[in-house]
């Protein structure tokens, strides 16, 4: 039993060493940006017809378009102008997996894969970022992706996503695991016939 314990007390500290060097710097971009900048997945014109603007439901299918779309995309699908950087992202996201923040707060705490920000009401339209799980501070104003004024079309809100983790991902996962589960079985099967 004094050997399981050690054990344990080993792993646990691999395991707090693991996240002690895992911190990372928050992500922030420098105007002005274009869907070319570091961490752009992409961005999509506004809708005079969009009845929903800012709403999940709007956003959730427009983001989800972004990601779709093949690298350095740069077209109209449904009347709607879409660009993605030369960056290829991907993922299937759900609303389930989502937060908001209508207020216009240029903050988005750590723990979400992608954001999905809304700038200026009726005239600019949606730029999906991607943080890989870190905090970011979102830029204030679309500047230059709708424009080169430096002072227009600011940050209305934003949605927050995670993916739906891929099944290969999942089953990655579980295979790691298989040769510790497998010891610690035949290591106490082995202390019960002692």
């Amino acid at each position: 039993m004094g050997k399981l314990i050690k054990y344990a007390a080993a792993l646990a500290a691999v395991g707090l060493l693991g996240v002690a060097t895992s911190a990372r710097a928050t992500i922030t971009f420098t105007p002005p940006i274009t869907v070319s900048s570091a961490n752009i997945v992409g961005a999509a014109d506004i809708l005079q017809t969009d009845t929903a603007q800012g709403e999940i439901t709007t956003v959730l299918p427009i983001a989800q378009q972004l990601l779709d779309l093949v690298a350095g995309y740069d077209g109209l699908i449904g009347g709607r102008r879409y660009r993605t950087s030369s960056v290829d992202y991907n993922g299937t996201l759900v609303l389930s997996t989502a937060a908001k923040d209508g207020s216009g707060n240029v903050n988005v705490p750590a723990g979400w894969e992608f954001v999905a920000g809304k700038y200026d009401g009726q005239n600019a339209g949606y730029i999906l970022f991607y943080l890989g799980y870190q905090d970011a501070v979102l830029p204030s104003t679309s500047y230059a992706i709708w424009g080169n004024n430096s002072g227009q079309f600011g940050l209305s809100g934003w949605y927050a996503f995670n993916p739906i983790p891929e099944p290969s991902t999942v089953m990655a996962g579980a295979l790691l695991l298989l040769p510790f589960a497998a010891s610690t079985v035949r290591y106490v099967r082995r202390n019960r016939k002692a």
